[in-house]
């Protein structure tokens, strides 16, 4: 039975990063030493990134690990992502958020995909 979830409750932990903030300021990101969980809905998956939504802000170019909860048949994973696209949804309060895998198009990947 193919599980279609809209959510998914997961840890994320920011790596260093440089970014340009909503001002066009370039700052640094500094590395976050413990994950923190989130809640993020997933309007869209395949081997290559995501596309969620989160209350969370998140800055283009930003790095981080997404740390993927065991679903199914899958063990949990942790996989490095980096920010492609960053909008905050004024209607919604919350943040359209595009994600590309680093690397992408793993055995890991596509099976995840499957699932979810």
């Amino acid at each position: 039975m193919k599980n279609n979830r809209e959510s998914i409750r997961t840890q994320i932990r920011g790596l260093a990063s440089i970014v340009k903030n909503h001002v066009g300021m370039f700052e640094f990101r500094k590395e976050h030493e413990k994950s923190k969980l989130f809640e993020v809905d997933v309007e869209n998956i395949s081997p290559g990134g995501l596309c969620l939504n989160s209350k969370y802000e998140f800055f283009k170019d930003q790095v981080f690990e997404l740390i993927i909860p065991k679903i199914e048949t899958l063990d949990r994973k942790v996989v490095k992502c980096q920010v492609t696209r960053a909008v905050f949804k004024e209607g919604a309060y919350n943040y359209e958020i595009g994600l590309k895998f680093i690397p992408p198009n793993t055995d890991y990947l596509n099976q995840l995909v499957e699932i979810l």
